[in-house]
């Protein structure tokens, strides 16, 4: 079966490209580069024992989208791309709805002029919102409370009515929360770019000189340690996720399904757990919350451990000791 992966040279689609490539899939991947490097490909095409054929392409170039996605014909297409972070919505927003909602348009409509009619997206748990209640089910209020969120939301949206116009269609709408950890073979870790904005490549760059201390963003949280608390997925464990979800867009529907473990651990724990394991002491400073984050965001995982299997088999200290060894550093023996 042949597998079209947009953003497939990014954290997370590099990781489902490699689950992939060790089912058998015959593997596309689209991607601008924007956040990764031609390095990237070619250490895929090096390491993932799979047919593998590259587009160098934007999902806001509608054109060239169309041409990328005919040329491959894939069965299934996996959208990974996109812009992520919610610090950058609030002063970018129109690029986010640029990319993450003129973008999946483009790509609905290549596939459609490709005969493609299965698609897996990757979706967040910024659709939520500021919890209601915990843990989150996919039917809590969707109430997202910045940009990066409302146009995941908004993408949802045009996939479902996309779905609805025409029969055979079948989408899965994975809702990821915080995916962590590094593949461990091919150590394709969080390793942006760009500026990093998630909390273990950050610790990474600490813990290897880069950067002198780690901001901690709020400590009066109403959590136990006063710090924010997520539910943190290892990347492989969420690139497994959607190995499961291919057969389930065989049929024609609509799916919603939150991929995490189910269990928060706060900022500080995380810190704890990285200290442990490099025998590193992490200098830390108390900043103030960034606007749009929530206290504390742990899924309801019970729909899609019903719908795909226990795809969770890694724990938090498997995803700090796989970031250490992706980043090149020591680990406490």
């Amino acid at each position: 079966m042949k597998v079209l992966v947009t953003g497939g040279c990014g954290y997370v689609g590099s990781n489902i490209v490699a689950a992939l490539g060790a089912h058998g899939y015959t593997i596309g991947i689209l991607d601008n580069l924007a956040t990764s490097s031609h390095a990237v490909v070619a250490d895929l095409q090096a390491k993932v024992d799979a047919q593998l054929a590259f587009f160098e392409t934007d999902v806001t170039d509608r054109e060239a989208l169309k041409d990328a996605v005919k040329v491959f014909s894939p069965e299934v297409v996996i959208h990974c791309a996109g812009l992520k972070s919610i610090a950058d919505s609030w002063h970018n927003p129109l690029a986010y709805f640029n990319v993450n909602v003129a973008g999946t348009i483009n790509l609905l409509e290549a596939m459609e002029q490709a005969g493609c009619s299965r698609l897996i997206f990757s979706s967040s748990a910024t659709v939520y919102g500021d919890p209601e209640f915990l843990p989150i089910t996919e039917d809590h209020p969707l109430v997202p409370i910045n940009p990066y969120g409302r146009s995941k939301l908004m993408a949802e949206a045009v996939m479902h009515d996309w779905q609805r116009a025409a029969d055979g269609r079948g989408v899965a709408a994975l809702r990821y929360f915080n995916p962590v950890g590094a593949h461990h073979d091919y150590l394709l870790g969080d390793n942006p770019k760009t500026p990093a904005n998630n909390l273990f490549p950050i610790i990474c760059q600490v813990l290897a000189g880069q950067k002198d201390s780690l901001s901690i963003l709020g400590d009066d949280y109403p959590t136990p340690d006063g710090t924010g608390e997520r539910d943190y997925i290892h990347v492989t464990d969420l690139s497994e996720a959607h190995i499961r979800a291919i057969a389930k867009t065989a049929t024609p529907a609509f799916l919603v399904l939150n991929i995490g473990t189910g269990k928060p651990s706060s900022v500080k724990q995380v810190i704890a757990q990285f200290e442990r394991h490099s025998n590193v002491p992490i200098t830390t400073r108390i900043e103030a919350k960034r606007p749009g984050d929530v206290a504390t965001s742990f899924a309801s995982n019970e729909r899609s451990l019903d719908m795909l299997g226990d795809y969770v088999g890694k724990t938090i200290e498997d995803a700090v000791a796989s970031s250490l060894q992706a980043a090149g550093l020591k680990q406490q023996s």
